[in-house]
């Protein structure tokens, strides 16, 4: 199973938007990021998401260039300052090859405690519309495959 992690596009400032929906360039990158995604033929069957609408918004443009089928499944357990520990606990792991759109720095925690099985073990650079690949290699381990920055495409 391979986990890709994704921390969403640039978003609009409070100011301008109380939600904090996608800037221009925040749907830019992640159409530009979910488009070498495609081009590297990876599809993605189930993508889950935070319900803040960034979050939502890069969820989606990564599901309408990466998906065959299926929507975007909002949960709760990943905002930016959720327990990446209490998350790991509950939630299976399965077959599927599954994205995970979110936030920091609940990111770098979960995926410094995936790789070292410690919590920010290890500092974690996720750059907006940025995706990091783990795979699974047993039921405890994972290993890094990739790591992809919007502004290096």
């Amino acid at each position: 199973m391979k986990l890709y992690l994704v921390r969403h596009g640039q978003a609009l400032d409070e100011n301008k938007d109380v939600l904090r929906g996608l800037s221009e360039k925040g749907k830019l990158d992640a159409r530009k990021t979910a488009q070498f995604l495609k081009k590297a033929q990876i599809e993605i069957e189930v993508i889950l998401s935070s319900r803040k609408t960034r979050a939502i918004e890069t969820a989606e443009i990564f599901a309408s260039k990466l998906m065959r089928a299926g929507m975007v499944e909002q949960i709760d357990g990943i905002l930016p300052n959720d327990s990446a520990s209490v998350y790991l606990k509950n939630i299976e792991f399965g077959v599927k090859d599954v994205m995970l759109v979110g936030h920091l720095p609940f990111l770098a925690s979960f995926t410094s405690l995936l790789l070292n099985r410690e919590e920010n073990a290890v500092n974690i650079l996720y750059s907006t519309s940025s995706v990091i690949c783990l795979e699974q290699k047993d039921s405890q381990s994972w290993q890094l495959r990739f790591s992809i920055n919007a502004d290096l495409l």
